[in-house]
């Protein structure tokens, strides 16, 4: 498949700002320079300005131009999921509940994917002791699903795209974004065994290829009381500050 223009003039600028060539907060290339320098459309361009938007990279104002965003922090952090069953795999299970061809538009366009493709909806839980903590639905593309395999052969995503494709997911690009629903819809609440109102925290995980290309779109709900983060700064040898 051809690499849109948007999406490798992206990455083009996105390594940019990662070199530290400018600033947080210092203004960035207006578009009519950008579409002097790729020869591209206004179209094209304004894309490409959009996903690093969305990518946090940029913040567009309005009469004002396009800036590097001041949020954005050039030291490495690792995100860690403090998990109650880190360290002891015996007490995890995941099984899945469904696996289903689809082709609905919105979702279409949320992993970018042209008129001709299709993606497949996968929903799975994740219990540690019997108690079901996590429900996730990750939409991949159809082409990197394979039709003679069972439902059940994809409780691992990442490794089945990984022995499939040779495609390793934990390595490739990804922007998760976490919040806190409350209280939790009906049939996440059902699903992870709750009674009353109670919170859940959704993930939002999103995970591209250096292409442009979204390999996975997922969408997670995860028990509160089985949830918590743990942040740490990397200094420039790589090592945690934790």
């Amino acid at each position: 498949m051809r690499t849109p223009k948007y999406a490798l003039i992206k990455e083009d600028l996105r390594r940019e700002i990662e070199s530290k060539k400018f600033e947080n907060g210092q203004r960035f290339y207006s578009e009519s320079e950008l579409i002097e320098r790729y020869g591209v459309s206004s179209i094209t361009i304004v894309r490409a300005l959009r996903e690093l938007v969305n990518m946090g990279y940029l913040v567009r104002s309005q009469g004002k131009g396009t800036f590097v965003s001041r949020t954005r922090k050039r030291r490495l952090v690792e995100l860690t999921d403090m998990e109650p069953w880190e360290g002891a795999t015996n007490k995890e299970s995941v099984r899945v509940i469904s696996m289903e061809p689809g082709c609905d538009p919105e979702i279409k366009g949320m992993i970018h994917l042209a008129a001709n493709e299709g993606y497949h909806k996968i929903v799975r839980i994740r219990s540690c002791d019997g108690v079901p903590v996590v429900l996730q639905r990750s939409y991949i593309p159809s082409r990197l699903v394979r039709g003679d395999l069972d439902p059940g052969d994809y409780v691992s995503v990442y490794r089945r795209v990984r022995e499939d494709f040779n495609i390793s997911l934990n390595d490739e690009a990804a922007t998760e974004e976490d919040d806190v629903v409350f209280p939790a819809p009906p049939d996440v609440a059902a699903a992870l065994g709750f009674t009353g109102d109670v919170p859940v925290v959704r993930e939002h995980k999103q995970t591209t290829l250096a292409t442009g290309e979204v390999v996975e779109d997922a969408l997670s709900y995860l028990r509160w009381d089985y949830f918590g983060l743990k942040f740490s700064s990397l200094d420039r040898g790589g090592l945690s500050r934790g």
